[in-house]
C-alpha cells in the first residue's frame, strides 16, 4: 500500500483555484440577474414641477411637464424596471 501526502503547497493551489470558482460564478450570477418587478424600501417627496411652457422654452419640449421628486432608497431596497421611453427624465 501506497501513501499519498498533499503538501501545503498543492492544498492552497487547490483552494486557490475553488475560490477563483466560486467568485467567478457568484459574478456571473449576480450580473444574470431579472431586474425587480415592484419598488421596495422606496420613499418619494414631491418638490414641485417643471411646467410645459419652461420646457418648451428652455428645451423645445410641448406636452410635457416635469415632476422634481425627491427618492430615498433604503439599505436593500430596489427600485422597479420601468421605462421612459418617448418622455423625458432627468435623475
Amino acid at each position: 500500500m501506497t501513501t499519498t501526502r498533499c503538501g501545503a503547497k498543492t492544498v492552497a493551489a487547490f483552494l486557490a483555484v475553488l475560490g477563483m470558482g466560486m467568485f467567478i460564478g457568484y459574478v456571473y450570477a449576480a450580473s444574470h440577474r431579472e431586474p425587480p418587478m415592484e419598488h421596495e424600501g422606496v420613499s418619494v417627496t414631491t418638490l414641485g414641477v417643471v411646467p410645459e411652457s419652461s420646457l418648451m422654452a428652455q428645451v423645445g419640449l410641448s406636452g410635457y411637464v416635469m415632476p422634481l421628486r425627491e427618492i430615498t432608497l433604503e439599505s436593500k431596497g430596489q427600485i422597479a424596471k420601468l421605462s421612459h421611453d418617448g418622455r423625458p427624465g432627468l435623475v
